[in-house]
């Protein structure tokens, strides 16, 4: 018995082996059902195509919102569906409807119907052109596109003189619309297809008007006081030295001998009414009169990049391009800025160049306008693929962002640029100019070794490295750099040389 318990006792001190049996998994169906269903919906926020030539109007990315806040972002007119609906663009959003009923009963024949029937046919393609899903049945997208593009063609038309405004037209008699208007119609959020405008340009244009080659300013626009007025009201930085071409009333863009055998297009409308900003030479209305692009950014943007960049020059042992120095600490090593106008002719400041010691740029404005065009601008060039081929999308805007960004490290830098006629400022104080254009080449990507600045980037950085320039210009940096620095580097070697002077003679006398 007392075997037994003890037995028993032993047996209960063994660990108790129980065989649970574990419970076989079943997928929950609802829960597949929603993956296979996520698997098969396409993305809407950047949709597949996306990546295609056709996609060309985007969202910023959040990591560009975040640097320049609402620079992308419509603040008083709204032009394609991104933004459509809001309440704070609700005011000019009536005047559209205004703008298109004048526009119907200015053409006989035209109809809302024949407008709808012109965008038809190119919805899918309209559709995509965007980089996200537009949630629109067909009829409010098409009333989208013709009030819209209707209101833009006829805007352009009513500035340019082709179409009277009405009378007492808040529009143009409110000063402070059209300088929105120049902003908003180039931003990246705020865009829509070229194609949809030059379909709605040949649906609505009159042959007696269309063919004459002759830009009747209004009144309201025959002078740049208006602009100037604005952007000194604005600014807190006077130049003394700026100087603005004045427009005439009558503005004759039918410049060459083959003149008589085009008529007005949509290109030299666009181009005229963004000029009353830009201050371009007139005449780049004619030279671009042709010039196509995929949306009003994008024209304006290839408006500037037409110009022959020098080859990149680049083997397989060549060293890496490297950002160049800011100019302060450039002049140091002796290298200068210069302003030059050989960019004037295409009114491109992109034409940067780099000759014996000097970077040679054309001056630019930096104004309310200048400054969101370039930010969209740059953000463009970051989100359109041109393809997708590598090496085929020409980023010049980011370059150039690139180059000011590195040029300009302080207020320092912005006061010489501005001391050399480079940088008009009407944006703000020095140092606020300076934090734009740090933020400019902020989050950007592009490849530095095949951008059309290589060589600049690469002929600055090679002759800042150079041993015998960086002394040299030190020297004369720290000595000659003012006239007090001058009188005291002098004063000091006169001292010297009377020193060793007084040394000689001493040591002649003694031997002697």
């Amino acid at each position: 018995m007392t075997n037994n318990g003890g037995n028993g006792a032993a047996a209960d001190s063994q660990p108790h082996h129980h065989h649970e049996e574990i419970a076989k998994w079943e997928p929950n169906p609802d829960r597949l059902k929603s993956m296979h269903q996520r698997i098969t919906t396409p993305p809407k926020l950047l949709s597949q195509t996306a990546g295609h030539s056709s996609c060309c109007i985007f969202r910023a990315p959040t990591t560009f919102a975040g640097v320049n806040n609402k620079s992308y972002q419509p603040h008083i007119v709204s032009i394609g569906p991104y933004h459509r609906g809001k309440p704070h663009l609700a005011m000019i959003q009536e005047h559209k409807w205004r703008y298109l009923g004048s526009l119907l009963n200015r053409i006989p024949n035209l109809t809302l119907e024949s407008l709808l029937s012109s965008i038809a046919p190119l919805e899918s393609q309209i559709r995509a052109a965007y980089s996200e899903q537009i949630d629109l049945d067909r009829d409010e997208f098409l009333e989208l596109m013709v009030l819209d593009g209707c209101f833009v063609v006829e805007l352009f038309r009513k500035v340019a003189g082709v179409v009277e405004f009405e009378p007492h037209d808040p529009i143009l008699a409110m000063s402070w619309i059209m300088p929105f208007f120049y902003r908003d119609f180039l931003r990246l959020e705020n865009q829509i297809p070229f194609s949809v405008l030059e379909s709605l340009f040949d649906s609505t244009r009159r042959g007696e008007e269309e063919k004459e080659n002759i830009i009747h300013t209004h009144p309201a626009f025959s002078n740049t006081e208006l602009q100037l007025s604005y952007k000194r009201k604005h600014s807190n930085h006077q130049n003394p030295h700026n100087s603005r071409k004045k427009y005439e009333t009558r503005i004759d863009i039918s410049l060459g001998s083959n003149s008589s055998n085009w008529a007005l297009s949509l290109s030299a409308l666009a181009l005229y009414f963004f000029n009353h900003s830009m201050q371009r030479p007139e005449e780049i209305v004619y030279k671009y009169r042709d010039l196509k692009g995929k949306h009003l950014l994008d024209l304006i943007r290839s408006s500037y990049t037409q110009f022959d960049p020098p080859p990149v020059r680049r083997s397989s042992d060549s060293p890496p391009t490297h950002i160049i120095h800011s100019i302060t600490k450039l002049r140091k090593a002796g290298i200068k800025l210069r302003r030059v106008d050989g960019g004037e002719l295409d009114g491109s400041p992109l034409q940067v160049r780099f000759r014996r010691g000097v970077v040679e740029m054309p001056s630019i404005t930096i104004d309310d306008f200048m400054s969101s065009f370039l930010v969209n601008a740059v953000a463009y060039e970051q989100c359109y693929s041109g393809g997708g081929g590598g090496g085929e999308w020409p980023m010049h805007f980011t370059a150039y962002a690139t180059l000011l960004d590195s040029l300009v490290n302080g207020f320092r830098d912005v006061e010489y640029l501005v001391d050399k006629d480079i940088l008009e400022n009407y944006l703000g104080t020095e140092a606020e100019v300076a934090r734009f254009l740090n933020d400019l080449g902020k989050e950007v990507a592009f490849d530095i070794d095949e951008c059309y600045l290589a060589e600049v980037f690469g002929d600055v950085h090679r002759y800042y490295g150079s041993s015998w320039h960086f002394q040299w210009a030190s020297f004369k940096f720290t000595y000659f750099q003012t006239p007090w620095s001058f009188i005291s580097a002098l004063a000091a070697l006169v001292l010297l040389v009377l020193t060793v002077l007084q040394t000689v003679y001493t040591i002649y006398g003694t031997y002697n």
